[in-house]
């Protein structure tokens, strides 16, 4: 998993959760296809490049360059896949997407 902060559209993290979660960083939801899990367009979610990933843990994966964030599940053979609410579905091992890191935060845009 990669550990920079240079993901584009990354949004900086106050001060006082850096200094406890230093690889922690912020994205802005661009669509609905996550509102199975009641994170809306425009809600921020916190990502944690570090976080242990398990089964059914939401996560983001880049897609050439395209982030894209649904549920991970293991396969049977090791590799894993990225589902989003609407079904999309996303090979991660072995396929073009790299994950990213699990949704450890969710903020709620009012």
């Amino acid at each position: 998993m990669r550990h920079d902060h240079a993901f584009e559209g990354a949004i900086p993290m106050p001060e006082t959760i850096a200094a406890e979660h230093p690889s922690v960083f912020a994205l802005v939801v661009s669509d609905d296809s996550l509102l199975g899990w009641g994170i809306h367009s425009g809600d921020h979610v916190c990502v944690d490049p570090d976080s242990r990933i398990e089964q059914d843990s939401i996560c983001v994966v880049d897609i050439d360059g395209a982030y894209v964030a649904g549920q991970y599940s293991f396969n049977d053979d090791g590799s894993g896949h990225v589902r989003n609410a609407e079904g999309l579905d996303v090979p991660v091992t072995g396929g073009s997407a790299e994950l990213i890191g699990k949704v450890v935060w969710h903020i709620r845009r009012m």
